[in-house]
């Protein structure tokens, strides 16, 4: 189908010897290539955002793609608390990927981390105690 018939919005009407509609989808003529997308060379940067106070440490998403990632932590609550990335390590959580130490009330601060396939904790924690989430990388 020739780009005139096929008109602004892509799609050709045309009329059966029937009287039926049919409609034919168009696409660029021999004349008109394609474009393809380029690569830019860069890995779109995975961020997984953490809102903390002492009673909570939640995190979105919770699972990424394994290799960089920016954890991005905000306190909202009244006092500083520590965010810290574990991977696991004899069975527990307890392998330090990361810190971000003394995230005072009202503050965004951010750490990047390079992960690799499998599981992690965020901790937010004060001095009393930490909330935990998890973080899946695949």
């Amino acid at each position: 189908m020739s780009r005139s018939m096929c008109g602004r919005f892509g799609v050709a009407v045309m009329t059966a010897i029937s009287g039926s509609l049919l409609l034919g989808s168009c696409s660029a003529s021999a004349d008109q290539p394609t474009k393809s997308p380029t690569p830019t060379g860069k890995a779109a940067r995975q961020v997984v955002t953490v809102v903390t106070d002492p009673d909570k440490c939640d995190s979105e998403p919770a699972i990424v793609n394994a290799g960089e990632v920016v954890i991005r932590a905000t306190a909202v609550g009244e006092e500083a608390i520590q965010v810290t990335l574990y991977g696991p390590k004899d069975g527990q959580f307890s392998l330090v990927y990361g810190s971000i130490p003394r995230l005072l009330p009202g503050t965004t601060k951010s750490m990047r981390v390079k992960l690799e396939q499998g599981a992690y904790e965020i901790a937010c924690a004060d001095d009393r105690d930490d909330e935990r989430s998890r973080l899946t990388a695949i």
